[in-house]
């Protein structure tokens, strides 16, 4: 039986929700809440939409899915759990390691799961590659760039629209952290060296390059806010020869060929279609360690 879900946040990044659990097997949407009456999802969803999330919890929801911004979580995560609801968050889950460990510990006290979704690892290059590991032999080295023009402004500062993201590295950073544990062991993973841009106005990280190994692999972040384009990318370094993953088009080439192709409109819905077909917050618990990647977002080392 699917579980009464409300959803708390209408944004922008909620509109790539619709298709996911509209089909999802595990949670059903009973309920859409935002501050904002006017807010980007209302229209897309046809279910009651309430401004005051008290007015939601009469319904007596099972699960709340959190698309607010990061420095909201915290508090209405708690209050949730408080009332007998399981949380679910966007990621990164909370703007520090002790907010997140405090809340783990207060999700346990009250006897409800709190679970944080990481849609990259929904995405159906990911889930093709870490299908097919086993054609790739070892895995030497990972590359991961992500560009967006957040910051590709008249006076290069980021988009005020875009600050609440809390800058380059927690909003890209903890995606790119979560596919690279997908098909690479990331416990005991430290950080090698680092390159940060930071922009003047906000005091947030525009251009970040991170490396860490793991093990004798290297993984290479790079996330780039700074000029006018779009790009998601990766190469691999395997025995097999060399892997290009073009995340915007969710294709593979081994060696130049195409291995795998899974051209589609919206990316990020594909992600969340993909992410809530069976997701639960008790199998999502289970899954991902959200610890662990949260450390090396946070400290630069798995442990």
């Amino acid at each position: 039986m699917r579980k009464s879900t409300i959803l708390i946040g209408g944004g922008v990044i909620a509109t790539h929700y619709v298709r996911g659990l509209e089909n999802s097997e595990t949670l059903r949407l009973d309920a859409l809440v935002d501050t904002n009456p006017d807010c980007a999802a209302r229209r897309l969803f046809s279910v009651p939409f309430f401004t005051d999330v008290n007015e939601a919890l009469r319904l007596e929801p099972q699960v709340a899915i959190l698309a607010l911004p990061v420095a909201l979580h915290g508090p209405v995560a708690c209050e949730l759990l408080s009332r007998g609801v399981d949380v679910i968050t966007e990621k990164p889950m909370f703007a520090t390691l002790r907010e997140m460990d405090e809340s783990l510990a207060f999700a346990r006290e009250c006897g409800r799961e709190l679970v944080c979704m990481f849609h990259w690892t929904a995405a159906s290059e990911v889930r093709f590659l870490k299908e097919n590991l086993h054609r790739f032999g070892r895995i030497k080295s990972l590359f991961t760039e992500v560009r967006d023009d957040y910051a590709a402004t008249a006076d290069g500062s980021i988009r005020a629209d875009r600050r609440g993201l809390m800058g380059a590295w927690l909003d890209s950073g903890i995606n790119i952290l979560s596919y690279f544990d997908e098909i690479v062991d990331l416990g005991e993973a430290v950080l090698a060296g680092e390159d940060i841009e930071t922009d003047v106005r906000s005091g947030l990280p525009k251009y970040v390059r991170k490396e860490f190994r793991a093990g004798d692999v290297s993984a290479v972040i790079v996330v780039d806010w700074r000029e006018n384009n779009e790009s998601k990318i990766s190469r691999i370094e395997c025995e097999a020869g060399e892997i290009f993953v073009n995340h915007m088009e969710q294709e593979v080439r081994l060696n130049g060929e195409v291995i795998f192709s899974c051209p589609v409109a919206d990316r990020l819905s594909s992600h969340y279609e993909n992410l809530f077909r069976d997701f639960s917050p008790g199998r999502a618990a289970a899954g991902k360690n959200t610890v662990l990647l949260h450390n090396l977002l946070f400290k630069g080392c798995a442990k």
